[in-house]
């Protein structure tokens, strides 16, 4: 298994938001020395070789990959959104729990200062208790989540 941008980007999104990614770092680095890849060599065994059961190996993964993937901040902003979308378009099928939207906008408010493209959602988010699992079709919450992914779409192609 290779990884895609899709899964690029999700690793970038959720470090930058705060949720730990050195395990599938090196999960990550592991199943590229088994494919033909263009990434660098070095790169991938400085990471592939770590023990994803020792938190210091775990927290150097992620830092070597960091360094490697030095990013801006117009391109971490870009991964937190494309990831959100994500999550939102995953919540909107029901292939999410609904609870993992509250941690998300909550991570993203604290980093953004409550960003406008995250529109009234966390609003909603307040309200939801942990045993909320699914998205109920026709609410208010699902009109919010839908208009956020529509503005989200919108932004992501004007900064392309």
């Amino acid at each position: 298994m290779f990884i895609n941008k899709l899964e690029l980007t999700e690793i970038l999104a959720k470090y930058y938001l705060g949720i730990s990614q050195g395990i599938e770092i090196i999960n990550w680095a592991n199943e590229v020395l088994i494919c033909e890849s263009d990434f660098d060599e070095d790169f991938i065994n400085d990471i592939a070789y770590l023990d994803k059961n020792d938190s210091w190996d775990v927290a150097k993964a992620e830092d070597v990959f960091f360094n490697y993937y030095n990013m801006t901040a117009d391109e971490i902003l870009v991964a937190i959104k494309r990831y959100f979308l994500k999550l939102l378009e995953r919540i909107t099928k029901n292939e999410c729990h609904l609870y993992k939207l509250v941690d998300i906008v909550s991570r993203i408010k604290d980093k953004y200062q409550q960003p406008k493209w995250i529109n009234d959602l966390f609003g909603f988010c307040v309200y939801l208790m942990p045993d909320d699992s699914t998205l109920i079709k026709g609410s208010n919450l699902e009109i919010e989540i839908n208009k956020t992914i529509c503005d989200l779409k919108r932004d992501l192609i004007d900064l392309k």
